[in-house]
């Protein structure tokens, strides 16, 4: 499911406009080398790199003109994306450089229209990228399809995915008692998706950084700086005492970050799937393995979902990376072990006696049986099992006083008769006495009572 900081990225990303400033996690950057750098002859490439050193190692810009450049003075890279100034939308410019000020923001310099901030120029066309997070939404969506729900997207719920079970009760079983929460609440995960992140802010007042994210603020103050050996935010407040970070960092999480995050969203499954686009070499790779999670999952073993215990998960512990900013806004985030996500996630197509996909309609069919078959043996609260108990000892003991006879009865009371298809038989009271120790035609209430 998407956090906050990846619903801003989605945001940017589908936006007609540029990404304006360096931003927490660089966004400003990437439209930069994306998006303005290819337009630009050598040299003036040369002059950005000089202007964004400190946020941009200038060794990774290739010394040539960029791939769409055209040396024709009079040809035009960009439109504007909303209006600037006297300039309207759509007007043609030509962008021959970029700087940015102490704020963070961004301006490109053009040939005709003075100095524009980028995020009024219109992402081009040639060079947009698809949004990476849009697979992100489609597994949700093959997820919710099969479970027959809607998607976690457009229902504003807590769980990518989730089955409560089927509705009314199994046939021949009484009905599903419902519950505050789904009985499989699960959570999806891409390849490069990030589990867990928070945003880092710095007080100018205080001269100290915090984490804003209130649950997992407690587990990224212990992750420790492989140089200095400090915890993260000590680390910031001796060396960044500024509010500017020049340069991100990467470390080490501290153990039991999956699963702080997963805990944290109270899920008891965990969907992880790989997208990747075919090669020359390989076939476009479109699949995931579902789990269910966490020591303590009562649906562990109960259906053909493979299960991950809490060791299990650990193993996901990837790596944090702390965003470089030069406005005091930064971000931490947690990256899952790339090695073990995809191991994970290709379980269903490696073991498929083991394990299961939820984004397969066929696998999904058969999950849903399984739990069907386990919510119809939890229907039968104690509460109830103590009123059916209660019930067979009023009738047992009315069966031994008998009730009133009138002139004319045999000594058997109708009551006291079972039908059958064409067979009528009343009950030997020495033969009910076997069932009347919590049990009625082999079921034992008091074993379910214990359940």
């Amino acid at each position: 499911m998407l956090g906050f900081f990846d619903y801003l990225e989605e945001a940017s990303k589908s936006r007609k406009g540029l990404f304006g400033s360096i931003g927490s996690e660089r966004q400003g950057i990437r439209h930069l080398m994306n998006y303005v750098m290819p337009y630009l002859s050598k040299n003036e490439r040369r002059h950005v790199g000089r202007n964004f050193a400190q946020h941009y190692d200038p060794k990774k810009i290739e010394d040539k003109h960029g791939s769409e450049h055209n040396p024709d003075p009079y040809a035009t890279t960009h439109e504007l994306a909303s209006d600037h100034g006297e300039h309207k939308t759509g007007t043609k410019v030509r962008v021959t450089g970029a700087r940015h000020d102490n704020n963070g923001n961004i301006f490109v310099t053009t040939a005709s229209h003075g100095e524009i901030p980028m995020s009024r120029l219109k992402k081009p066309e040639k060079l947009a990228k698809p949004v990476i997070t849009k697979g992100g939404f489609e597994v949700e969506k093959k997820l919710a399809d099969n479970l027959g729900i809607q998607a976690a997207g457009s229902t504003g719920t807590a769980y990518d995915y989730y089955y409560r079970g089927h509705e009314g009760g199994i046939a021949g079983k009484a009905r599903k008692i419902e519950t505050d929460k789904p009985y499989l609440r699960g959570e999806s995960k891409q390849n490069k998706a990030k589990m867990g992140s928070s945003a880092l802010k710095f007080d100018p007042q205080t001269k100290k950084w915090s984490f804003t994210h209130q649950k997992l603020g407690d587990i990224f103050s212990k992750a420790v700086h492989p140089d200095s050996k400090l915890p993260v935010l000590e680390h910031l407040n001796k060396y960044h005492n500024n509010g500017r970070i020049e340069k991100g960092f990467s470390l080490a999480p501290p153990p039991g970050m999956a699963r702080a995050y997963l805990n944290g969203l109270g899920v008891n499954s965990l969907h992880l799937h790989r997208t990747e686009g075919a090669t020359k070499t390989k076939k476009a790779i479109d699949h995931g393995t579902t789990y269910t999670i966490g020591n303590e999952n009562q649906l562990s073993g109960k259906t053909n979902l493979g299960h991950l215990n809490d060791s299990d998960i650990d193993r996901l512990d990837g790596r944090l990376n702390v965003a470089a900013t030069t406005t005091g806004a930064s971000t931490i985030a947690h990256f899952p072990n790339p090695t073990v996500f995809k191991e994970y996630a290709d379980n269903s197509v490696n073991n498929p006696e083991q394990h299961a996909d939820l984004t397969n309609s066929d696998h999904a069919k058969l999950f849903k049986g399984h739990i069907d078959r386990h919510i119809s043996s939890l229907n039968v609260s104690p509460e109830q099992a103590a009123n059916i108990r209660k019930s067979i000892s009023k009738f047992a003991s009315f069966r031994k006083r008998g009730p009133p006879k009138k002139p004319g009865e045999g000594e058997i009371s109708p009551i006291a008769k079972i039908k059958k298809p064409g067979i009528q038989r009343a009950i030997n009271p020495n033969e009910h006495k076997q069932h009347v120790d919590h049990t009625v035609g082999g079921f034992n209430f008091r074993d379910r009572e214990q359940q």
